[in-house]
């Protein structure tokens, strides 16, 4: 990320604030991404994500809905 910040975002988002204070809030979603100027699908895009296992299997549902593979765009 500090060698090539043009190739990393990062966004933080909490599922129960109520209001923003720097950071989006609600759960993972088509909007939350685009929102946030996600790329497109391409060979070179890659995401990764940390949190607990509905977190992650929120994220695996956005993204297959979006057009990404897993296996290519995330594992």
């Amino acid at each position: 990320a500090d060698k090539y910040p043009q190739n990393f975002k990062y966004i933080n988002t909490l599922t129960r604030e109520k209001e923003p204070h720097g950071h989006s809030t609600g759960r993972v979603c088509a909007a939350l991404l685009k929102e946030a100027d996600f790329p497109a699908p391409a060979p070179e895009v890659f995401f990764h994500w940390c949190g607990p296992g509905e977190f992650g299997a929120t994220c695996k549902t956005v993204l297959l809905e979006m057009g990404y593979e897993e296996g290519v765009h995330f594992v």
